[in-house]
């Protein structure tokens, strides 16, 4: 018996997935869909229902020096975006420590010089701003190397 209701319910899968679906609007001008005709009025539009299925048409032909430029092109990209968010990420490392430094300014006042031996932020500021350099060099040379008409 079971094996009855799968083969119909598999049978009739096919038809449930070609269902034709209407789309109307009401005198409001509100958008409705529907798979019952006669819920549909006559100013509805049958809409397609074969969205999803695969094409048999065969692929336009690449050259092989088409699809390695196209993926140098997605490699650079990629690269690029990702300097990119570094360089968001050391903006915002900049960003925190004037933040802390103007919070001790507050708070020590302008003539502590408790203010900037803090040797442990320096060197990371230093170790930034030598890698922000390179970041930006390097987005430089990914500029040069851009494809012509790109």
């Amino acid at each position: 018996m079971r094996h009855a209701i799968a083969v119909a319910l598999l049978l009739l899968l096919p038809r449930v997935a070609d269902a034709d679906v209407w789309r109307w609007r009401d005198a409001d001008g509100r958008l409705h869909y529907s798979d019952d005709r006669a819920r549909v009025p006559r100013s509805g539009v049958r809409l397609r229902t074969d969205i999803g299925r695969v094409s048999t048409a065969p692929l336009p032909r690449s050259s092989a020096a088409e699809v390695q430029a196209t993926l140098e092109t997605y490699d650079r990209l990629h690269l690029a975006r990702r300097m990119l968010g570094r360089l968001a990420d050391l903006d915002a490392f900049y960003d925190a420590v004037r933040a802390r430094q103007a919070a001790r300014l507050l708070y020590f006042g302008r003539t502590n010089a408790f203010l900037l031996p803090d040797w442990a932020v320096a060197d990371q500021w230093m170790t930034a701003r030598v890698e922000e350099q390179w970041l930006w060099s390097a987005l430089a040379e990914l500029e040069a190397r851009k494809p012509p008409g790109y």
